[in-house]
């Protein structure tokens, strides 16, 4: 979800994701500008990387790269927080609006959302579960 995690730590970090049998990783630009040649790190298969997260900052620092503020990535992530939240409430508005007025629903749609915001899922994979979800729940009424 709103490119939490490690990356987003970094004002000005582009990074492309290169699918192949070795994936790799390349940290692309900087500020804008491209990095000539870009930095890389090959992952597993699954996308993971092996290098330690200490020895990932060590290379955002020779690349010259710097930390954004605590402070900072907790107004951002605050911010894109609010805007993911608007767009689940507004996919309910259009799909399922009585969902909104169920009392238990509230509590529970705060849990959920919560739960993408410590994931490592983007926002995309919940609101395209829930188009699957409802599409389904419509092709069903048509059929009756």
């Amino acid at each position: 979800m709103y490119n939490r995690g490690e990356r987003d730590a970094y004002a000005g970090l582009g990074v492309q994701f290169e699918q192949s049998y070795l994936p790799e990783l390349f940290i692309t630009e900087r500020d804008g500008a491209a990095l000539d040649p870009p930095a890389s790190v090959l992952l597993t298969e699954d996308g993971s990387c092996h290098l330690e997260m200490a020895e990932l900052h060590a290379l955002m620092a020779k690349e010259g790269f710097v930390k954004k503020p605590a402070s900072q990535l907790r107004d951002e992530h605050a911010a894109q927080f609010a805007a993911f939240k608007r767009r689940v409430l507004a996919f309910y508005r259009a799909h399922a609006p009585a969902k909104l007025d169920d009392a238990a629903f509230a509590p529970k749609l705060d849990t959920i959302l919560a739960e993408y915001a410590e994931s490592t899922q983007e926002e995309d994979n919940l609101l395209v579960q829930l188009e699957q979800k409802y599409s389904a729940k419509e092709d069903k009424k048509e059929e009756l």
